[in-house]
């Protein structure tokens, strides 16, 4: 997803989660059918120098991963980690990371998946992964 897409899909977030929520309830019908809306697609970076490499051959491509957002990084106060089964494998790029860490910041669950393991960097081994809002 572009830079751009992603932005508008960010400003549109009250639209979406709320038009369908508002719906039901004007109409009395409970909240069902939840939709997942992708928000981006990317790599981890950093991955390399956490635990990635101990833990690759046990990641697959479907797994969940956590979100964990870390304001007090002195590189980066967006920082978003990701983790599998309590593993540190990196983080969301930093040119992607600020709408992601909003959501986070104001208490919209995301949820996260490796969407692709690949050995096509020059340094070795990749995770590509999606981030995803449920509506």
């Amino acid at each position: 997803m572009h830079r751009r897409t992603f932005v508008k899909l960010f400003a549109c977030l009250p639209l979406i989660v709320l038009g369908p929520l508002a719906g039901s309830l004007a109409q009395g019908v409970p909240r069902s059918g939840l939709r997942s809306v992708p928000l981006l697609d990317t790599h981890v970076a950093g991955f390399r120098y956490y635990e990635g490499g101990r833990v690759w051959d046990y990641i697959d491509q479907g797994d969940a991963l956590e979100l964990r957002r870390e304001p007090l990084n002195p590189h980066d106060a967006k920082a978003t980690a990701l983790y599998w089964r309590e593993h540190k494998l990196g983080y969301i790029p930093r040119a992607d990371n600020a709408p992601i860490a909003g959501f986070l910041d104001h208490g919209v669950p995301l949820k996260a998946s490796v969407t692709r393991k690949s050995q096509d960097r020059p340094a070795g081994r990749c995770l590509q992964v999606e981030v995803r809002l449920d509506v």
